[in-house]
């Protein structure tokens, strides 16, 4: 799963198009703040018309949060979407004054946050699994002694950390040449796309040591 941005959904009934008045009547200025990710506190204020219209609501909207979030409507609601992604990016409103902006919108319902999430990493191997055997080349002998024909490579442990949200780090512990001469635990930290590229490369020096 691939990371995504947090938005906050106004929920005026799902019904609205560009050209719909907002109800924001008056020589009012109605106002909200809107912090996006946690940290970007953003005061937002429209002055109220009888032809305010969702289009140029949005507009005011999106000059005030430029930079931070867009404002657009989906589903024909409002929804305020953060440009980050990940667990931190989020889109919370406030209401602020004697006149909330979009409380006062006609049909308000609520708010409908959702945060964003993280890039979810997942890989075909489980801790202890044999993952391929090897076969140790003839010219070290091996091949010579009873029950060293094979060693049998296993995943140990495994742990993966994401220092960009597309390229997994993973911290690899595996163990190869299980057989009679005993076993040889190895452990490695690279950046691979995925596991099984982490143990690709890693099997040509299994195959040259066994």
């Amino acid at each position: 799963m691939t990371a995504a941005a947090g938005y906050n959904v106004i929920n005026t009934g799902g019904s609205h198009v560009g050209t719909d008045l907002t109800g924001l009547f008056g020589a009012t200025v109605y106002a909200a703040t809107v912090t996006i990710d946690l940290v970007n506190v953003i005061p937002v204020s429209a002055l109220g018309s009888a032809n305010l219209t969702y289009t140029t609501l949005l507009a005011t909207i999106n000059a005030a949060i430029f930079g931070f979030g867009v404002a657009a409507l989906v589903g024909g609601n409002i929804r305020i979407t953060s440009d980050t992604t990940g667990l931190s990016s989020t889109v919370t409103i406030v209401d602020a004054g004697l006149d909330p902006l979009f409380f006062s919108l006609t049909g308000f319902v609520g708010f409908i946050p959702v945060p964003g999430t993280a890039t979810v990493v997942t890989y075909l191997y489980n801790v202890g699994q044999t993952v391929f055997v090897v076969t140790p080349p003839s010219v070290l002998g091996f091949n010579n002694v009873s029950g060293v024909q094979q060693g049998v490579v296993k995943i140990v442990d495994i742990n993966v950390s994401l220092p960009t949200p597309a390229l997994p780090k993973i911290t690899y512990t595996i163990q190869y040449c299980v057989a009679v001469n005993g076993s040889t635990v190895v452990s490695e930290s690279q950046v691979f796309g995925d596991i099984d590229s982490a143990l690709a490369e890693y099997k040509t020096e299994i195959d040259a040591v066994c």
